[in-house]
């Protein structure tokens, strides 16, 4: 009986580099996807329980006591390490960036000083965060007597802006109905910080 020996055709050159960019396109779908849902989403989850969660000092919506807040946003936090570590598609320099973000809201979070808690990156990342940083929050009428004991204190010019900001703010919400109040501004802006920081960590 004559023996047939089995060859494999060879793959044409162009096919197979179409195919290692269809594979290519399929891993970086998958790293934006397991980006977006498990780490950014969650994040911005975190971002808008601010309020709900009397500056993350108690779990949302609950009059429990700082403890159990604390626990409840380190759970949360775990879970986003895991996620980030779970994906295999992000490149290093990704993967740092990304792990920067978290361990800067996981920082912010355990501080509870509003703006003032945030690392830099963030304020660079949304120069409206800085009207929300203690010295712009001063009352109108207390500004001179702080002015003598707060190093740093933002000049007339820093201050009208911060005004002129949150006087808009205030402006629209009422135009639109909104009932929003500084810490659902703070929110937002938050969330556009984090945002951007993701752009910029994906190269987007």
């Amino acid at each position: 009986m004559e023996r047939h020996e089995l060859r494999i055709k060879p793959q044409p050159k162009n096919e197979k580099i179409n195919r290692e960019k269809e594979i290519d396109a399929m891993k970086t779908q998958i790293m934006y996807e397991m980006t977006i849902n498990n780490i950014l989403n969650p994040l911005l989850e975190i971002v808008y329980e601010y309020k709900a969660s009397s500056a993350y000092n108690c779990v949302p919506e609950t009059n429990k006591d700082s403890k159990s807040g604390w626990k409840y946003y380190e759970n949360k936090f775990n879970y986003i390490f895991k996620a980030l570590n779970a994906n295999i598609f992000l490149n290093e320099k990704q993967y740092k960036r990304i792990y920067s973000i978290i361990e800067g809201l996981f920082s912010f979070v355990r501080k509870f000083e509003y703006a003032n808690g945030l690392p830099d990156m963030f304020l660079e990342a949304n120069e409206n965060l800085n009207y929300y940083l203690l010295a712009f929050t001063i009352p109108k009428d207390q500004r001179e007597m702080f002015r003598e004991k707060v190093i740093g204190m933002p000049g007339e010019a820093e201050l009208s802006a911060a005004d002129n900001y949150h006087a808009n703010l205030q402006r629209k919400s009422e135009n639109l109905n909104l009932q929003f109040d500084e810490e659902d501004f703070f929110m937002d802006e938050l969330a556009c910080a984090i945002r951007r920081l993701f752009k910029i960590a994906l190269n987007l």
